[in-house]
């Protein structure tokens, strides 16, 4: 990941669709607080006009590409149908300064 500076951080933001079970469980965890904080907020805003498109894949297929192009990434699942990949760059090579003695 040559876009990212030594020891920056990428995250990215995507969605996956329930395909199991389990998926349908935890997601519908998210609903009740979904529902109060849209109701806090008065209602549901947003941009009129933003383009919308459902997600093309489901949460195991959205861990194992973010795993598998981002090696070492923390995903995480989060509330309704959002995850969060984070990656850490590694820190840039220190260069090895040796100082030969005097003569």
């Amino acid at each position: 990941m040559r876009l990212v500076a030594p020891g920056g951080r990428l995250v990215i933001v995507g969605m996956a669709y329930n395909k199991t079970a389990l998926d349908w469980v935890i997601s519908g965890c998210g609903v009740p607080p979904s529902l109060l904080i849209r109701w806090l907020r008065g209602g549901k805003r947003g941009p009129a006009g933003m383009p919308v498109q459902d997600s093309a894949m489901h949460w195991g297929e959205a861990r194992r590409a973010a795993r598998g192009l981002l090696p070492g990434c923390r995903f995480r699942r989060r509330l309704l149908w959002r995850y969060t990949p984070a990656w850490d760059a590694p820190d840039a090579p220190t260069p090895d300064v040796r100082q030969e003695g005097g003569p």
